[in-house]
């Protein structure tokens, strides 16, 4: 008499995603376990089990599994192969326009995404939105990060130098009240970019290593000046000695007589 069986299993696995226009494939980069409950049918009797087990990864798609199906009267071994290959959703043919004639390494939502040798290049993508950024392999251009959306069909990336930008925030009047006013924790801001520093209690700050555009101006965020203190006027990124001033704010009092 033959046994029916029916397989219920749930498979953990370490794996990274490799897409193309028609099916996405899982590369199984470590072991995993396997645990799942199965039904045997054998005549009139039936029973349910658990099963318990091991994928190991064998090359980019494949895996050798093996499973253990314990029973009351004893425990039955099995070995098999597997590739793990589903139907990707649909996507979008977006074109990425690198200006820099360099080669370049996509990242897209901080994950890289393929190696591009400049000027046109089209990968597909998946619908939604997406953080898209080019860095060259020795990092010292960069683009500044981009967000594709669902309506977008191209995105210009311009490389630019990446560098580290240090400077100082100073007080440029005394304060008529005698008061000693923190120079700590005011938030500097690169523009184009929107990337932030924070000073320190000298007024000193360094904004980390990254793309820096010609035309970039470093400000300071008014919101997080202490109070008694304005803004002053913003600096070019690349001015040498980078000063950025801040002034007293004086309260007018008002009175009538």
């Amino acid at each position: 008499m033959t046994a029916r069986r029916r397989l219920f299993e749930v498979s953990a696995f370490h794996s990274a995603t490799n897409e193309d226009d028609v099916i996405r494939t899982h590369a199984v980069s470590g072991p995993g376990v396997i645990v799942g409950i199965e039904r045997v049918v054998n005549g009139a009797h039936a029973r349910i089990g658990p099963i318990i087990g091991l994928s190991v990864p064998i090359g980019h798609t494949s895996a050798f599994e093996m499973t253990d199906h314990p029973t009351a009267t004893g425990r039955t071994l099995a070995f098999g192969f597997s590739q793990r290959i589903s139907f990707a959703p649909r996507v979008h043919r977006r074109t990425i326009r690198i200006e820099n004639a360099a080669p370049a390494q996509l990242y897209i939502d901080d994950r890289l995404a393929r190696r591009i040798d400049g000027g046109v290049s089209t990968i597909a993508i998946e619908p939604g939105s997406h953080h898209i950024q080019a860095r060259t392999q020795d990092g010292t251009f960069m683009s500044l990060p981009a967000t594709i959306q669902d309506d977008s069909t191209s995105v210009d990336l311009a490389m630019l130098p990446v560098r580290t930008i240090a400077g100082r925030v100073v007080q440029s009047d005394a304060d008529p009240a005698g008061r000693k006013i923190s120079l700590e924790h005011i938030q500097i801001k690169l523009e184009p970019g929107g990337i932030l520093a924070e000073t320190a209690a000298d007024g000193s700050f360094e904004i980390a290593a990254g793309p820096v555009a010609p035309n970039a101006r470093i400000s300071i965020d008014k919101d997080s000046l202490p109070d008694g203190l304005s803004v002053g006027d913003d600096a070019p990124a690349d001015a040498v000695p980078l000063v950025l001033s801040v002034k007293t704010r004086i309260k007018v009092h008002r009175k009538k007589f």
